[in-house]
Protein backbone atom coordinates (compact mmCIF):
# COMPACT_ATOMS: atom_id res chain seq x y z
CA UNK A 1 0.00 0.00 0.00
CA UNK A 2 2.84 2.35 0.91
CA UNK A 3 4.57 1.57 -2.39
CA UNK A 4 1.41 2.46 -4.32
CA UNK A 5 1.17 5.81 -2.52
CA UNK A 6 4.80 6.62 -3.30
CA UNK A 7 4.31 5.58 -6.92
CA UNK A 8 1.19 7.76 -7.23
CA UNK A 9 3.04 10.68 -5.64
CA UNK A 10 5.85 10.43 -8.20
CA UNK A 11 3.31 10.11 -11.01
CA UNK A 12 1.54 13.30 -9.86
CA UNK A 13 4.88 15.12 -9.59
CA UNK A 14 5.76 13.95 -13.10
CA UNK A 15 2.48 15.37 -14.42
CA UNK A 16 3.24 18.70 -12.74
CA UNK A 17 6.73 18.57 -14.23
CA UNK A 18 5.25 18.17 -17.72
CA UNK A 19 2.75 20.99 -17.22
CA UNK A 20 5.33 23.54 -16.05
CA UNK A 21 7.70 23.01 -19.00
CA UNK A 22 6.59 26.24 -20.74
CA UNK A 23 7.26 28.17 -17.53
CA UNK A 24 10.77 26.71 -17.44
CA UNK A 25 11.31 27.95 -20.99
CA UNK A 26 10.85 31.60 -20.04
CA UNK A 27 13.39 33.90 -21.68
CA UNK A 28 14.43 35.58 -18.42
CA UNK A 29 15.66 32.27 -17.01
CA UNK A 30 18.21 32.10 -19.85
CA UNK A 31 19.68 35.60 -19.61
CA UNK A 32 23.41 35.99 -18.95
CA UNK A 33 22.80 37.55 -15.52
CA UNK A 34 20.82 34.51 -14.35
CA UNK A 35 23.15 31.97 -15.95
CA UNK A 36 26.17 33.66 -14.34
CA UNK A 37 24.68 32.84 -10.93
CA UNK A 38 24.03 29.14 -11.56
CA UNK A 39 26.56 28.58 -14.41
CA UNK A 40 23.61 27.03 -16.26
CA UNK A 41 20.02 28.10 -16.71
CA UNK A 42 18.04 27.18 -13.56
CA UNK A 43 15.48 25.64 -15.94
CA UNK A 44 18.01 23.07 -17.10
CA UNK A 45 19.09 22.35 -13.54
CA UNK A 46 15.47 21.84 -12.42
CA UNK A 47 14.89 19.41 -15.30
CA UNK A 48 18.05 17.47 -14.54
CA UNK A 49 17.40 17.29 -10.82
CA UNK A 50 13.80 16.16 -11.18
CA UNK A 51 14.49 13.52 -13.82
CA UNK A 52 17.51 12.34 -11.82
CA UNK A 53 15.36 11.88 -8.70
CA UNK A 54 12.70 9.93 -10.61
CA UNK A 55 15.40 7.78 -12.24
CA UNK A 56 16.90 6.92 -8.83
CA UNK A 57 13.38 6.03 -7.65
CA UNK A 58 13.03 3.69 -10.64
CA UNK A 59 16.34 2.02 -9.82
CA UNK A 60 15.16 1.26 -6.28
CA UNK A 61 11.73 0.25 -7.51
CA UNK A 62 13.13 -2.31 -9.96
CA UNK A 63 16.43 -3.20 -8.28
CA UNK A 64 15.64 -6.93 -8.61
CA UNK A 65 13.50 -6.70 -11.74
CA UNK A 66 14.64 -7.37 -15.32
CA UNK A 67 12.42 -4.52 -16.49
CA UNK A 68 15.13 -1.99 -15.64
CA UNK A 69 17.88 -3.84 -17.56
CA UNK A 70 17.29 -2.19 -20.99
CA UNK A 71 17.50 1.25 -19.38
CA UNK A 72 20.70 0.36 -17.52
CA UNK A 73 22.24 -1.02 -20.72
CA UNK A 74 21.36 2.18 -22.55
CA UNK A 75 22.95 4.17 -19.75
CA UNK A 76 26.13 2.09 -19.96
CA UNK A 77 26.29 2.56 -23.75
CA UNK A 78 25.82 6.31 -23.27
CA UNK A 79 28.69 6.47 -20.77
CA UNK A 80 30.96 4.44 -23.07
CA UNK A 81 30.05 6.72 -25.96
CA UNK A 82 30.71 9.85 -23.86
CA UNK A 83 34.20 8.59 -22.94
CA UNK A 84 35.13 7.66 -26.52
CA UNK A 85 33.65 10.93 -27.80
CA UNK A 86 35.76 12.90 -25.33
CA UNK A 87 38.94 11.03 -26.22
CA UNK A 88 38.41 11.65 -29.94
CA UNK A 89 37.51 15.34 -29.76
CA UNK A 90 39.78 16.67 -26.99
CA UNK A 91 42.86 16.89 -29.24
CA UNK A 92 41.79 18.82 -32.30
CA UNK A 93 43.90 20.13 -35.15
CA UNK A 94 42.69 23.44 -36.55
CA UNK A 95 43.85 26.78 -37.84
CA UNK A 96 42.52 28.41 -34.67
CA UNK A 97 45.01 28.62 -31.77
CA UNK A 98 42.43 27.33 -29.25
CA UNK A 99 40.88 24.71 -31.53
CA UNK A 100 37.61 26.70 -31.36
CA UNK A 101 37.32 25.88 -27.70
CA UNK A 102 36.38 22.69 -25.90
CA UNK A 103 35.00 22.08 -22.41
CA UNK A 104 34.87 18.53 -21.09
CA UNK A 105 32.28 19.47 -18.48
CA UNK A 106 29.97 21.25 -20.93
CA UNK A 107 30.28 18.45 -23.47
CA UNK A 108 29.34 15.75 -20.92
CA UNK A 109 26.49 17.96 -19.79
CA UNK A 110 25.24 18.15 -23.38
CA UNK A 111 25.40 14.38 -23.81
CA UNK A 112 23.50 13.97 -20.53
CA UNK A 113 20.74 16.12 -22.05
CA UNK A 114 20.57 13.71 -24.99
CA UNK A 115 19.95 10.78 -22.62
CA UNK A 116 16.86 12.43 -21.09
CA UNK A 117 14.39 11.32 -23.84
CA UNK A 118 14.98 7.62 -23.14
CA UNK A 119 14.49 8.21 -19.40
CA UNK A 120 11.23 10.06 -20.11
CA UNK A 121 10.01 7.22 -22.36
CA UNK A 122 10.75 4.63 -19.65
CA UNK A 123 9.09 6.73 -16.93
CA UNK A 124 5.99 7.32 -19.11
CA UNK A 125 5.58 3.60 -19.82
CA UNK A 126 6.16 2.66 -16.20
CA UNK A 127 3.56 5.12 -14.90
CA UNK A 128 1.11 3.69 -17.46
CA UNK A 129 0.05 6.99 -18.97
CA UNK A 130 -2.72 6.73 -21.55
CA UNK A 131 -3.80 8.93 -24.44
CA UNK A 132 -6.52 10.45 -22.25
CA UNK A 133 -3.83 11.62 -19.82
CA UNK A 134 -1.82 13.07 -22.68
CA UNK A 135 -4.83 15.03 -23.92
CA UNK A 136 -5.49 16.53 -20.49
CA UNK A 137 -1.86 17.52 -19.94
CA UNK A 138 -1.45 19.00 -23.40
CA UNK A 139 -4.73 20.87 -23.01
CA UNK A 140 -3.35 22.71 -19.97
CA UNK A 141 -0.03 23.35 -21.74
CA UNK A 142 -1.87 24.75 -24.79
CA UNK A 143 -3.85 27.08 -22.54
CA UNK A 144 -0.66 28.34 -20.86
CA UNK A 145 1.35 28.86 -24.07
CA UNK A 146 -1.52 30.21 -26.18
CA UNK A 147 -2.79 32.62 -23.53
CA UNK A 148 0.70 33.92 -22.83
CA UNK A 149 1.43 34.73 -26.47
CA UNK A 150 -2.00 36.20 -27.25
CA UNK A 151 -2.28 38.34 -24.11
CA UNK A 152 1.29 39.63 -24.39
CA UNK A 153 0.58 40.55 -28.01
CA UNK A 154 -2.72 42.31 -27.37
CA UNK A 155 -1.25 44.41 -24.55
CA UNK A 156 2.01 45.00 -26.47
CA UNK A 157 4.16 43.60 -23.67
CA UNK A 158 5.49 40.45 -25.35
CA UNK A 159 9.08 40.01 -26.52
CA UNK A 160 9.90 40.14 -30.21
CA UNK A 161 10.47 36.72 -31.73
CA UNK A 162 13.76 37.83 -33.28
CA UNK A 163 14.87 40.73 -31.07
CA UNK A 164 14.00 39.95 -27.43
CA UNK A 165 12.80 43.57 -27.28
CA UNK A 166 9.21 44.47 -26.39
CA UNK A 167 7.02 44.60 -29.52
CA UNK A 168 5.80 47.95 -30.86
CA UNK A 169 2.26 47.01 -31.90
CA UNK A 170 -0.26 44.17 -31.70
CA UNK A 171 -2.33 42.09 -34.10
CA UNK A 172 -4.85 44.92 -34.47
CA UNK A 173 -2.05 47.13 -35.74
CA UNK A 174 -1.33 44.67 -38.58
CA UNK A 175 -4.58 45.84 -40.19
CA UNK A 176 -4.28 49.54 -39.31
CA UNK A 177 -0.91 50.58 -40.73
CA UNK A 178 1.64 49.11 -38.31
CA UNK A 179 3.79 47.81 -41.18
CA UNK A 180 4.25 51.37 -42.46
CA UNK A 181 5.87 52.31 -39.15
CA UNK A 182 7.51 49.12 -37.91
CA UNK A 183 9.24 46.09 -39.38
CA UNK A 184 8.12 42.51 -38.83
CA UNK A 185 10.92 42.26 -36.26
CA UNK A 186 9.02 44.71 -34.07
CA UNK A 187 5.62 43.04 -34.51
CA UNK A 188 6.17 39.26 -34.26
CA UNK A 189 6.01 38.05 -30.66
CA UNK A 190 6.92 34.87 -28.81
CA UNK A 191 5.36 35.99 -25.53
CA UNK A 192 8.05 35.69 -22.87
CA UNK A 193 9.46 32.41 -24.07
CA UNK A 194 13.09 31.80 -24.94
CA UNK A 195 13.31 30.87 -28.62
CA UNK A 196 10.68 31.44 -31.31
CA UNK A 197 11.75 28.39 -33.36
CA UNK A 198 11.32 26.02 -30.44
CA UNK A 199 7.97 27.47 -29.39
CA UNK A 200 6.85 27.23 -33.03
CA UNK A 201 7.62 23.51 -32.95
CA UNK A 202 5.76 23.22 -29.66
CA UNK A 203 2.69 24.97 -31.12
CA UNK A 204 2.65 22.49 -34.01
CA UNK A 205 2.95 19.63 -31.53
CA UNK A 206 0.06 21.01 -29.45
CA UNK A 207 -2.17 21.67 -32.46
CA UNK A 208 -2.93 17.99 -33.09
CA UNK A 209 -4.25 17.03 -29.62
CA UNK A 210 -6.01 20.42 -29.45
CA UNK A 211 -7.95 19.76 -32.66
CA UNK A 212 -8.72 16.20 -31.53
CA UNK A 213 -10.09 17.45 -28.20
CA UNK A 214 -12.37 19.94 -29.94
CA UNK A 215 -13.62 17.34 -32.42
CA UNK A 216 -14.32 15.00 -29.53
CA UNK A 217 -16.22 17.48 -27.39
CA UNK A 218 -17.47 21.01 -28.01
CA UNK A 219 -17.06 23.26 -25.00
CA UNK A 220 -15.68 26.70 -24.23
CA UNK A 221 -12.35 25.34 -22.97
CA UNK A 222 -11.55 23.33 -26.09
CA UNK A 223 -12.76 26.09 -28.44
CA UNK A 224 -10.71 28.68 -26.53
CA UNK A 225 -7.58 26.54 -26.74
CA UNK A 226 -8.00 26.08 -30.48
CA UNK A 227 -8.52 29.79 -31.17
CA UNK A 228 -5.61 31.04 -29.03
CA UNK A 229 -3.43 28.35 -30.59
CA UNK A 230 -4.25 29.59 -34.10
CA UNK A 231 -3.61 33.19 -33.07
CA UNK A 232 -0.31 32.22 -31.46
CA UNK A 233 0.84 30.38 -34.58
CA UNK A 234 0.29 33.58 -36.53
CA UNK A 235 1.63 36.04 -33.94
CA UNK A 236 4.96 34.27 -33.44
CA UNK A 237 6.01 35.15 -36.97
CA UNK A 238 7.75 31.97 -38.17
CA UNK A 239 6.90 30.10 -41.36
CA UNK A 240 6.83 26.79 -39.47
CA UNK A 241 4.11 27.95 -37.10
CA UNK A 242 2.18 29.85 -39.78
CA UNK A 243 1.99 27.13 -42.42
CA UNK A 244 2.23 23.82 -40.56
CA UNK A 245 -1.37 24.01 -39.35
CA UNK A 246 -2.50 23.36 -42.94
CA UNK A 247 -0.71 19.98 -43.45
CA UNK A 248 -1.68 19.10 -39.88
CA UNK A 249 -5.36 19.57 -40.75
CA UNK A 250 -4.93 17.46 -43.89
CA UNK A 251 -3.17 14.77 -41.86
CA UNK A 252 -5.95 14.68 -39.27
CA UNK A 253 -8.60 14.34 -41.97
CA UNK A 254 -6.60 11.48 -43.51
CA UNK A 255 -6.36 9.74 -40.13
CA UNK A 256 -10.11 9.85 -39.59
CA UNK A 257 -10.66 8.44 -43.09
CA UNK A 258 -8.22 5.58 -42.44
CA UNK A 259 -9.82 4.86 -39.06
CA UNK A 260 -13.28 4.76 -40.64
CA UNK A 261 -12.59 2.67 -43.73
CA UNK A 262 -9.45 0.65 -42.95
CA UNK A 263 -9.41 -0.24 -39.27
CA UNK A 264 -13.20 0.18 -38.99
CA UNK A 265 -12.77 2.09 -35.73
CA UNK A 266 -15.74 3.63 -34.00
CA UNK A 267 -15.17 7.37 -34.30
CA UNK A 268 -17.21 10.28 -33.07
CA UNK A 269 -16.92 13.80 -34.44
CA UNK A 270 -18.94 16.65 -32.96
CA UNK A 271 -20.63 18.55 -35.80
CA UNK A 272 -20.57 21.85 -33.92
CA UNK A 273 -16.82 21.47 -33.52
CA UNK A 274 -16.40 20.91 -37.26
CA UNK A 275 -18.20 24.22 -37.89
CA UNK A 276 -16.00 26.05 -35.35
CA UNK A 277 -12.83 24.61 -36.88
CA UNK A 278 -13.95 25.34 -40.46
CA UNK A 279 -14.89 28.96 -39.70
CA UNK A 280 -11.69 29.50 -37.71
CA UNK A 281 -9.54 28.12 -40.53
CA UNK A 282 -11.29 30.34 -43.09
CA UNK A 283 -10.54 33.39 -40.92
CA UNK A 284 -6.99 32.15 -40.37
CA UNK A 285 -6.32 31.76 -44.10
CA UNK A 286 -7.78 35.22 -44.69
CA UNK A 287 -5.44 36.76 -42.10
CA UNK A 288 -2.26 35.01 -43.29
CA UNK A 289 -1.32 37.81 -45.69
CA UNK A 290 -1.20 40.27 -42.76
CA UNK A 291 1.06 38.10 -40.59
CA UNK A 292 4.66 39.08 -39.72
CA UNK A 293 5.99 35.91 -41.39
CA UNK A 294 4.46 36.89 -44.73
CA UNK A 295 5.61 40.48 -44.32
CA UNK A 296 9.14 39.22 -43.69
CA UNK A 297 9.08 37.08 -46.83
CA UNK A 298 7.76 40.02 -48.86
CA UNK A 299 10.54 42.31 -47.66
CA UNK A 300 13.20 39.67 -48.40
CA UNK A 301 11.79 39.12 -51.88
CA UNK A 302 11.79 42.89 -52.53
CA UNK A 303 15.41 43.14 -51.43
CA UNK A 304 16.40 40.26 -53.71
CA UNK A 305 14.43 41.75 -56.63
CA UNK A 306 16.06 45.15 -56.10
CA UNK A 307 19.47 43.52 -56.03
CA UNK A 308 18.75 41.65 -59.25
CA UNK A 309 17.44 44.82 -60.91
CA UNK A 310 20.52 46.67 -59.76
CA UNK A 311 22.71 43.99 -61.26
CA UNK A 312 20.82 44.26 -64.55
CA UNK A 313 21.11 48.05 -64.56
CA UNK A 314 24.82 48.10 -63.82
CA UNK A 315 26.78 49.95 -66.42
CA UNK A 316 29.75 48.60 -68.30
CA UNK A 317 32.16 50.26 -65.86
CA UNK A 318 30.68 48.30 -62.92
CA UNK A 319 30.84 45.04 -64.83
CA UNK A 320 34.41 45.71 -65.81
CA UNK A 321 35.25 46.55 -62.20
CA UNK A 322 33.81 43.22 -60.98
CA UNK A 323 35.75 41.35 -63.65
CA UNK A 324 38.89 43.12 -62.50
CA UNK A 325 38.24 42.18 -58.85
CA UNK A 326 37.71 38.55 -59.86
CA UNK A 327 41.03 38.58 -61.72
CA UNK A 328 42.70 39.98 -58.59
CA UNK A 329 41.07 37.18 -56.62
CA UNK A 330 42.71 34.55 -58.83
CA UNK A 331 46.06 36.25 -58.42
CA UNK A 332 45.83 36.81 -54.66
CA UNK A 333 45.10 33.10 -54.07
CA UNK A 334 48.70 32.44 -55.14
CA UNK A 335 50.12 35.10 -52.82
CA UNK A 336 50.94 35.21 -49.12
CA UNK A 337 48.81 35.56 -45.99
CA UNK A 338 49.04 39.36 -45.70
CA UNK A 339 47.98 39.92 -49.32
CA UNK A 340 45.01 37.57 -48.90
CA UNK A 341 43.89 39.33 -45.71
CA UNK A 342 44.15 42.75 -47.34
CA UNK A 343 42.13 41.62 -50.37
CA UNK A 344 39.37 40.10 -48.20
CA UNK A 345 39.10 43.18 -45.97
CA UNK A 346 38.71 45.39 -49.01
CA UNK A 347 36.32 43.23 -51.02
CA UNK A 348 34.23 40.86 -48.87
CA UNK A 349 31.31 43.28 -49.02
CA UNK A 350 31.40 43.17 -52.82
CA UNK A 351 30.90 39.41 -52.62
CA UNK A 352 27.81 39.81 -50.34
CA UNK A 353 29.26 37.77 -47.48
CA UNK A 354 27.46 38.12 -44.14
CA UNK A 355 29.59 40.07 -41.62
CA UNK A 356 28.69 37.69 -38.79
CA UNK A 357 30.13 34.73 -40.68
CA UNK A 358 33.36 36.17 -42.03
CA UNK A 359 34.27 38.46 -39.12
CA UNK A 360 33.15 36.49 -36.07
CA UNK A 361 31.97 32.92 -36.64
CA UNK A 362 34.83 31.70 -38.82
CA UNK A 363 37.16 34.65 -39.13
CA UNK A 364 38.90 35.31 -42.43
CA UNK A 365 42.05 35.94 -40.37
CA UNK A 366 41.98 32.31 -39.26
CA UNK A 367 41.37 30.79 -42.69
CA UNK A 368 41.58 33.28 -45.60
CA UNK A 369 41.86 30.46 -48.17
CA UNK A 370 38.38 29.19 -47.26
CA UNK A 371 36.79 32.59 -47.84
CA UNK A 372 38.62 33.15 -51.11
CA UNK A 373 37.10 29.86 -52.32
CA UNK A 374 33.66 31.03 -51.18
CA UNK A 375 34.09 34.27 -53.12
CA UNK A 376 34.32 32.24 -56.33
CA UNK A 377 30.97 30.52 -55.78
CA UNK A 378 27.72 31.77 -57.39
CA UNK A 379 25.87 34.57 -55.61
CA UNK A 380 22.93 32.26 -54.74
CA UNK A 381 25.28 30.00 -52.78
CA UNK A 382 26.92 32.92 -50.98
CA UNK A 383 23.47 34.15 -49.92
CA UNK A 384 22.36 30.69 -48.78
CA UNK A 385 23.20 31.15 -45.10
CA UNK A 386 22.24 27.63 -44.05
CA UNK A 387 24.57 26.14 -46.62
CA UNK A 388 27.34 28.54 -45.59
CA UNK A 389 26.86 27.55 -41.93
CA UNK A 390 27.49 23.93 -42.86
CA UNK A 391 30.40 24.79 -45.16
CA UNK A 392 32.24 26.51 -42.29
CA UNK A 393 31.83 23.49 -39.99
CA UNK A 394 32.71 21.07 -42.78
CA UNK A 395 35.91 23.03 -43.42
CA UNK A 396 36.92 22.84 -39.74
CA UNK A 397 36.15 19.11 -39.66
CA UNK A 398 38.18 18.44 -42.82
CA UNK A 399 41.21 20.38 -41.58
CA UNK A 400 41.34 18.15 -38.48
CA UNK A 401 41.00 15.22 -40.86
CA UNK A 402 40.51 12.38 -38.37
CA UNK A 403 38.28 9.51 -39.54
CA UNK A 404 36.76 9.38 -36.05
CA UNK A 405 35.12 12.76 -36.73
CA UNK A 406 32.58 10.98 -38.93
CA UNK A 407 31.68 8.51 -36.18
CA UNK A 408 31.94 10.62 -33.01
CA UNK A 409 31.70 14.21 -34.25
CA UNK A 410 33.89 17.22 -33.44
CA UNK A 411 31.95 18.21 -30.27
CA UNK A 412 28.83 20.25 -29.64
CA UNK A 413 30.69 23.02 -27.83
CA UNK A 414 33.19 23.46 -30.65
CA UNK A 415 30.47 23.73 -33.29
CA UNK A 416 28.50 26.24 -31.21
CA UNK A 417 31.64 28.33 -30.76
CA UNK A 418 31.79 28.61 -34.56
CA UNK A 419 28.15 28.76 -35.64
CA UNK A 420 24.97 26.80 -34.99
CA UNK A 421 23.77 24.84 -38.05
CA UNK A 422 20.04 25.51 -38.41
CA UNK A 423 19.18 22.00 -39.52
CA UNK A 424 18.85 19.14 -37.08
CA UNK A 425 20.39 15.76 -37.90
CA UNK A 426 22.98 17.62 -39.98
CA UNK A 427 23.99 19.57 -36.87
CA UNK A 428 24.14 16.41 -34.77
CA UNK A 429 26.18 14.62 -37.43
CA UNK A 430 28.91 17.21 -36.96
CA UNK A 431 28.60 17.48 -33.17
CA UNK A 432 28.20 13.84 -32.04
CA UNK A 433 28.85 11.87 -35.23
CA UNK A 434 27.07 8.88 -36.77
CA UNK A 435 27.29 6.79 -33.58
CA UNK A 436 25.84 9.60 -31.49
CA UNK A 437 23.01 10.24 -33.96
CA UNK A 438 22.06 6.55 -33.90
CA UNK A 439 22.28 6.28 -30.11
CA UNK A 440 20.57 9.53 -29.10
CA UNK A 441 18.24 10.35 -32.01
CA UNK A 442 17.55 7.38 -34.29
CA UNK A 443 16.89 4.88 -31.49
CA UNK A 444 14.59 6.92 -29.19
CA UNK A 445 12.72 8.97 -31.79
CA UNK A 446 12.65 6.93 -34.99
CA UNK A 447 13.24 3.24 -34.21
CA UNK A 448 10.90 3.14 -31.22
CA UNK A 449 8.21 4.95 -33.22
CA UNK A 450 8.76 2.54 -36.11
CA UNK A 451 8.32 -0.44 -33.77
CA UNK A 452 5.01 0.99 -32.57
CA UNK A 453 4.05 1.60 -36.21
CA UNK A 454 4.75 -2.02 -37.10
CA UNK A 455 2.48 -3.20 -34.27
CA UNK A 456 -0.21 -0.81 -35.50
CA UNK A 457 -0.05 -2.23 -39.02
CA UNK A 458 0.15 -5.88 -37.95
CA UNK A 459 -2.71 -5.54 -35.48
CA UNK A 460 -4.54 -2.81 -37.37
CA UNK A 461 -7.98 -3.75 -36.09
CA UNK A 462 -6.83 -3.22 -32.51
CA UNK A 463 -4.09 -0.59 -32.74
CA UNK A 464 -4.71 1.44 -35.90
CA UNK A 465 -6.88 3.83 -33.93
CA UNK A 466 -7.37 7.56 -34.34
CA UNK A 467 -5.52 8.19 -31.09
CA UNK A 468 -2.45 6.13 -32.01
CA UNK A 469 -2.26 7.56 -35.52
CA UNK A 470 -2.52 11.10 -34.16
CA UNK A 471 0.50 10.46 -31.93
CA UNK A 472 2.45 9.19 -34.95
CA UNK A 473 1.43 12.35 -36.81
CA UNK A 474 2.77 14.51 -33.96
CA UNK A 475 6.08 12.63 -33.95
CA UNK A 476 6.41 12.77 -37.76
CA UNK A 477 5.61 16.51 -37.75
CA UNK A 478 8.31 17.29 -35.18
CA UNK A 479 10.91 15.13 -36.94
CA UNK A 480 10.09 16.93 -40.19
CA UNK A 481 10.36 20.36 -38.56
CA UNK A 482 13.66 19.34 -36.98
CA UNK A 483 15.13 18.38 -40.35
CA UNK A 484 13.92 21.37 -42.36
CA UNK A 485 13.92 24.10 -39.71
CA UNK A 486 16.37 23.03 -37.01
CA UNK A 487 16.84 23.97 -33.34
CA UNK A 488 14.37 21.31 -32.20
CA UNK A 489 16.18 18.09 -31.27
CA UNK A 490 18.49 19.90 -28.81
CA UNK A 491 15.55 21.70 -27.18
CA UNK A 492 14.47 20.04 -23.93
CA UNK A 493 10.95 21.49 -24.02
CA UNK A 494 10.44 19.69 -27.35
CA UNK A 495 12.23 16.42 -26.61
CA UNK A 496 10.60 15.99 -23.19
CA UNK A 497 7.11 16.24 -24.71
CA UNK A 498 8.09 14.20 -27.77
CA UNK A 499 9.46 11.43 -25.53
CA UNK A 500 6.29 11.50 -23.46
CA UNK A 501 4.21 10.99 -26.62
CA UNK A 502 6.45 8.13 -27.77
CA UNK A 503 6.12 6.53 -24.32
CA UNK A 504 2.31 6.71 -24.46
CA UNK A 505 2.33 5.33 -28.02
CA UNK A 506 4.54 2.39 -27.01
CA UNK A 507 2.35 1.74 -23.97
CA UNK A 508 -0.79 1.59 -26.12
CA UNK A 509 0.72 -0.65 -28.80
CA UNK A 510 3.77 -2.76 -27.93
CA UNK A 511 3.12 -3.14 -24.21
CA UNK A 512 -0.64 -3.42 -24.65
CA UNK A 513 -0.02 -6.31 -27.04
CA UNK A 514 2.29 -8.02 -24.53
CA UNK A 515 -0.35 -7.72 -21.81
CA UNK A 516 -2.94 -9.34 -24.09
CA UNK A 517 -0.55 -12.22 -24.84
CA UNK A 518 0.08 -12.74 -21.11
CA UNK A 519 -3.67 -12.76 -20.45
CA UNK A 520 -4.17 -15.33 -23.20
CA UNK A 521 -1.44 -17.55 -21.71
CA UNK A 522 -3.04 -17.30 -18.26
CA UNK A 523 -6.43 -18.32 -19.71
CA UNK A 524 -4.87 -21.41 -21.37
CA UNK A 525 -3.26 -22.45 -18.11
Amino acid sequence: MKKDKINNLFKILFVVFLIIQPLLDTYYLYTEDVISIFKFSPSTLIRFIFIGIVFVYMLFKYKRDKKIIPLILYGILSVIYAIIHHLTVRNFNSLSPDGFGYSKFKEFFYIARLVIPVLIIFITIDFEFKFEDLIKIFGIVTCIVGTTIVVSNLFKIGLGSYTNEVIQDNIIGWFTGAYSKYSFYELATKGWFNFANQISGLLVMLSIPTIYSLLKKTNVYHAYNFIVLLLSMMMIGTKVALYMILPVMIGIIGIYVIAKFVSKSDIYINKASVIIIALSMICYCGMIKYSPAINRATINNDILANRENKDEDEDDDSENKMEEINKQLLEVKKQGYEEKIAFIEENYGVYSINDEFILNAYSYKVDPDFWLEEFQKPLAERLNYRKLEEEMIKRVKNIDGKATNNWFGISYIRVQNIFNIERDFVLQYYTIGIVGVILFIIIPFIILTAIAGIYMLKKYKSFLTVENMLMVLVIASIIGIAYFSGNVIDSLIITIYLSFIIGVLLKQTVFENEMKLIEQENIKE
